[in-house]
């Protein structure tokens, strides 16, 4: 009778320890998916980077997506494509969501877009559209609505998920 009783409780807090929670509380997991299209060529759009500062005007949001790898500083050995885009919000304490005006710094909320690919390094002739902003933390969902550069080319798609911070 003692070795049932034994056996029962050996089982009973196996039982209890293997139902246990297997969260661990850390972040969740970083990771991004959507599809851009620029100047005609669609990247699907795997990684990124955030980063919030505090300016004179407001808050800074500093986003970097890429196709491939990408550091904190935007850079890439092995992306087709890396987009910058700098968000501002005046006066608050986070990132707003909303949409953000391109390159006019004219409401409360703007933004300003770079981006470099293979066959061109460093592309800011911006000359205007909207960026639609929704989230908080290091998880965002980013909409490009018709992004315009010089020479005809044109940023659309959406982004979203956690970035790396």
């Amino acid at each position: 009778m003692k070795k049932l009783l034994l056996t029962l409780s050996v089982l009973s807090l196996l039982l209890i320890s293997a139902c246990g929670d297997d969260d661990d509380g850390g972040n969740p997991e970083v990771g991004l998916s959507g599809t851009i299209t620029f100047d005609g060529e669609s990247y699907s759009i795997a990684n990124g980077f955030f980063s919030q500062s505090s300016t004179a005007v407001g808050i800074e949001g500093e986003f970097f997506l890429a196709d491939g790898t990408v550091s904190s500083t935007g850079s890439s050995s092995d992306s087709q494509i890396i987009i910058g885009l700098r968000a501002i919000s005046e006066g608050t304490s986070s990132l707003e969501s909303g949409s953000y005006e391109v390159n006019k710094q004219v409401n409360s909320k703007y933004a300003f877009v770079t981006i470099s690919t293979t066959s061109d390094s460093n592309i800011q002739s911006v000359q205007g559209g909207t960026i639609d902003i929704s989230g908080s933390g290091n998880t965002f969902s980013l909409t490009f609505n018709d992004v315009a550069f010089g020479q005809g080319r044109e940023l659309s798609g959406s982004v979203n998920g956690t970035f790396e911070n």
